[in-house]
């Protein structure tokens, strides 16, 4: 565990920060926030130990840690691929060109525990050769402010600008009125409501209350009653859908792409997300170093997915195993799924009305519909 904390300051070293919480449950700071805990053990259970779901009570549900797909077919995924090309002849890093003209960076609003911490930033910088081209708005230090070097020259002095306002706002100023200092295009890292949030209790509990292992089940049983509530209010949903939609709606700005997280850790969509993220990055003047074309799959993308992703991602996720799967009442889940199809559904009506439709609607619609199938399937 000290072993793995060090590596996480050095990986920090220009991408974390001190945020403070306005409510008693949040107590987040920097990237600690985007840890990925228990849930993406998916992979690493089930090549290490195998997947077996236990029995609950009736009136309980499992969290079943999928992503976007059904379990087998990531079983499939794992016996055909064969993953040696990129093992055998894995990505050298590569030179960052500067570029003719000033590119600021991109917001990079995430729901806690929506991105794959550490991987994240070296794939960032493998993507562009930018070193710490992955910020965190709450890093300060004399050279450093709302992720830009104030004592640099460079055109480019970071790609993207973690944030996870409004759970911990950001009023003075608010990222609207900051619209000269970032791109236009927004990354919306998001997670299933049913990982994200005993994830976000786990990491919680390891980076401020010195959590070796697992939580009590107890004490995440008494986190889901009073934060995810029941079926008439759940502050977490509630909050967990606000965080979209405020930056759905922010202006001047519109989302770029969406980056869910499930997405990261499945085989079939992790390269194709490292694609599509690189297409937005180059389309917004940032330098990209690796193809991105659509067809065929180029190696590129996909062994820097498996060496900056993948590999760490397991390799992370070999302390989980044996963890107990977080549980929900029937009707938090249920509440949930309603949360998330009256979300989708408005969405959905807003596309009626050219003034309320905004970018990626399509996708958000796509990957909510998504979320609630995962969810009906775990019972």
């Amino acid at each position: 565990m000290m072993q793995n904390r060090a590596r996480v300051r050095r990986n920090e070293e220009d991408s974390s920060a001190g945020a403070e919480s306005t409510t008693k449950y949040h107590g987040l700071k920097g990237r600690g926030c985007r840890r990925a805990v228990s849930v993406g053990a998916l992979i690493a259970l089930l090549t290490l130990a195998g997947w077996r779901l236990r029995g609950y009570a009736s009136t309980l549900v499992q969290v079943n840690p999928t992503n976007l797909i059904k379990p087998e077919s990531i079983e499939g995924a794992e016996k055909s691929k064969d993953w040696s090309h990129c093992i055998d002849n894995p990505p050298q890093p590569r030179l960052y060109v500067e570029v003719d003209t000033k590119v600021e960076p991109l917001w990079l609003p995430a729901y806690p525990t929506s991105l794959p911490a550490i991987p994240f930033g070296d794939l960032i910088t493998a993507l562009t050769g930018v070193k710490n081209g992955a910020k965190n708005y709450y890093r300060s230090s004399p050279a450093l402010k709302r992720c830009h070097n104030t004592k640099s020259n460079s055109n480019v002095q970071a790609v993207t600008c973690e944030i996870v306002h409004p759970i911990v706002p950001a009023l003075r100023p608010h990222p609207s009125s900051q619209a000269a200092n970032f791109g236009n295009a927004v990354l919306l890292a998001l997670r299933n409501p049913l990982t994200a949030f005993p994830a976000y209790h786990q990491s919680k509990a390891e980076l401020y209350h010195g959590q070796i292992g697992q939580v009590e089940e107890g004490e995440w049983i008494k986190f889901r009653d009073e934060y995810v509530g029941n079926d008439t209010n759940s502050h977490l949903f509630n909050e967990w859908k606000s965080f979209i939609t405020e930056w759905r709606d922010m202006k001047p700005y519109h989302v770029g792409g969406y980056l869910p997280y499930e997405h990261w850790i499945d085989e079939a969509k992790g390269p194709r997300l490292v694609r599509k993220l690189s297409q937005i990055l180059e389309a917004e003047g940032f330098p990209i170093l690796y193809n991105n074309t659509d067809k065929p799959l180029d190696v590129g993308s996909e062994c820097l997915w498996h060496k900056h992703i993948l590999a760490p991602t397991l390799e992370d996720d070999k302390k989980r195993v044996g963890w107990y799967v977080p549980q929900f009442k029937i009707e938090q889940k249920d509440a949930i799924v309603d949360g998330l199809d009256q979300f989708a559904s408005e969405i959905e009506q807003a596309q009626e009305n050219d003034n309320m439709t905004r970018p990626r609607d399509k996708d958000l619609i796509a990957i909510l519909r998504d979320y609630i199938e995962v969810i009906r399937q775990t019972s």
